[in-house]
């Protein structure tokens, strides 16, 4: 993604290069390729893309970074907007834009001869570029690191940014933008928060029996040990059930006891590691019961069930009113959803949609 969004930007050096090399061809210098040239100046994105990517992993693994948006939160995120506005100001921008404006400037100044010149030559205008862009580049950790359209507008911007004949006023307009777009989050975040004190999801709570069952070889590998995924499924994505026999609970005045509950789906290990479902829910409940089910196991009441698992719902294919049957008794239960029965945590479960 990183070679999609700079090579664009390049191309005025690359196509400086290429006359320059034609040119001195015709005098009987060595022709050398601007392929190299381009090589170097990828080489210096690529170790930038290796940094970044470091910086992923630690987020990610921190739970700092979302895992389906691939984003910060908006407050880390007006951080970065705020930092990437300042440095568009900053004299060091300046010095290192003057140099990716002038493709014959720099080559007068920096020529060097050879095909590892050409290379050298790329290697060292990358690091100049790296240095008017990297806080543009950060943005996309606010944004979402793979969002195309980012990315296609910071490309967009970075390329306005060495060709109109207004640099000045190209990168003030950038910098604006970024401010702009730190006062955006802060103001969306402080109004969500505004209106969840005022309309508080009701108070729940559920008591009962829980079993669940899996495909993987040993019993639920990928469960959190300490706030960490304690591993990975055996078979790359993990087709699971998981059943709720509720024997007392409510949500706000809605009566829960005795309604069943099933979760069907899986679990994919792709960035975000996330869960596509289906809910079964109780025929018994009554519309009022159904809907509160609905938004309690899949974490619009919030609470444990969302910090614990719901969040990790991208996909939800359908909440289903159905018969369903559980046998939770540890000494008789015993079936599994496929490949092999995981007998330290049972369950027997028949689920028949009526709708």
């Amino acid at each position: 993604m990183m070679s999609g969004m700079m090579i664009p930007s390049v191309a005025p050096m690359v196509l400086a290069h290429a006359g320059i090399v034609r040119r001195r061809a015709g005098r009987g210098a060595p022709y050398i390729p601007s392929a190299l040239f381009l090589a170097g100046y990828l080489i210096s994105w690529s170790l930038f893309s290796f940094v970044a990517a470091g910086a992923q992993w630690v987020l990610y693994h921190s739970h700092l970074l979302d895992g389906r948006s691939l984003s910060i939160g908006p407050w880390a995120g007006a951080v970065v907007l705020v930092s990437a506005g300042a440095f568009q100001f900053s004299p060091a921008k300046n010095a290192c834009l003057d140099q990716c404006r002038a493709p014959v400037g720099y080559f007068m100044t920096e020529w060097r001869e050879g095909r590892l010149g050409a290379v050298a030559m790329g290697l060292h205008h990358g690091l100049f570029c790296i240095g008017c862009c990297w806080l543009l580049m950060a943005v996309l950790f606010s944004a979402g690191i793979m969002n195309l359209l980012w990315g296609a507008i910071i490309t967009a911007f970075v390329i306005l940014e060495k060709v109109l004949p207004w640099p000045r006023l190209v990168v003030a307009v950038g910098g604006l933008s970024c401010f702009a777009g730190a006062a955006v989050l802060v103001c969306g975040r402080l109004l969500l928060w505004e209106s969840s004190m005022d309309t508080p999801p009701p108070p729940w709570h559920i008591a009962g029996s829980y079993y669940e069952v899996c495909n993987c070889e040993v019993v639920c590998p990928c469960r959190r040990q300490n706030g960490a995924m304690g591993g990975k499924p055996t078979y790359e994505n993990c087709d699971f059930a998981l059943s709720w026999w509720i024997k007392d609970g409510a949500l706000g005045a809605i009566d829960l006891a005795d309604m069943k509950v099933v979760m069907a789906g899986r679990w994919e290990t792709t960035p975000g590691d996330p869960w596509r479902v289906t809910l079964y829910v109780d025929d018994r409940a009554t519309a009022e019961q159904h809907q509160a089910l609905a938004d309690l196991f899949l974490g619009k009441a919030g609470g444990y069930i969302q910090s614990s698992f719901a969040a990790g719902i991208v996909e939800v294919f359908g909440v289903k009113s159905a018969t369903i049957k559980l046998d939770h008794a540890r000494a008789r239960a015993r079936r599994s959803m496929s490949r092999r029965s995981s007998p330290c945590e049972p369950v027997k479960l028949s689920i028949t949609s009526s709708r």
